[in-house]
């Protein structure tokens, strides 16, 4: 993989603009209600468990990097199995997620979020929190590395670390404008976007070239 080295700015409209140009109803349907339904599970758990909504989530989203949805939904729900009522049994759960996060949200089911709602930290981490927990009204956009490299058109770039705060601010900024123009929330022309992207990437072999995906 390569890192984003001189990838023009200008054109992430249209990259992402032709990627949502591509989505078929079914996209449309899932995209636009993907928060809503991923709410719905969490709701579940925290029914399941009689904990705070709001916790759930910020469980999730800090073990979202790096994770796929069903993964990251089952380790939310195992956190919470192993450690709600006794902290020692910590050392039975794992995660794919990096170490820093397992730390953190281990630190904030101890707590059970007292004081420490502060760790759900990250452009997209923060995000993803708020679209999950609030999938009717979250002004938010979570943009993750499927995102990122949707933007740039190339499925292939490495994007560990921190993203460019130039490339996420016009990421933001374009999803918002879709958004209006569609007359949807920005989280939803996200998820809309993302899982369209998924399939022109993922539907295919994995060992595609660089920017196979081309406009």
């Amino acid at each position: 993989m390569k890192k984003y080295v001189n990838y023009p700015i200008e054109e992430i409209e249209h990259n992402l603009r032709k990627t949502f140009s591509r989505t078929n109803p079914y996209e449309y349907k899932e995209g636009k209600g993907w928060y809503q339904e991923a709410n719905v599970y969490l709701q579940e758990i925290a029914d399941h468990f009689n904990i705070p909504l709001q916790l759930v989530c910020a469980l999730c989203a800090v073990l979202s990097p790096g994770n796929q949805w069903n993964s990251n939904l089952k380790d939310t729900y195992n956190l919470i199995r192993f450690g709600w009522n006794n902290k020692k049994r910590f050392g039975k759960f794992t995660s794919i997620t990096y170490p820093q996060n397992i730390k953190k949200a281990k630190k904030i089911l101890r707590y059970q979020g007292l004081g420490q709602y502060h760790l759900v930290s990250g452009v997209k981490v923060s995000a993803f929190f708020d679209n999950l927990l609030y999938p009717k009204t979250s002004n938010c956009v979570t943009i993750d590395t499927h995102m990122f490299r949707c933007a740039l058109n190339d499925s292939n770039l490495d994007v560990t670390g921190n993203l460019p705060v130039t490339y996420t601010r016009e990421i933001d900024r374009i999803m918002r404008l879709i958004a209006i123009e569609c007359n949807l929330l920005p989280l939803q022309i996200q998820a809309i976007i993302w899982t369209v992207w998924k399939r022109l990437t993922f539907s295919r072999n994995t060992n595609f070239s660089q920017k196979f995906f081309m406009f």
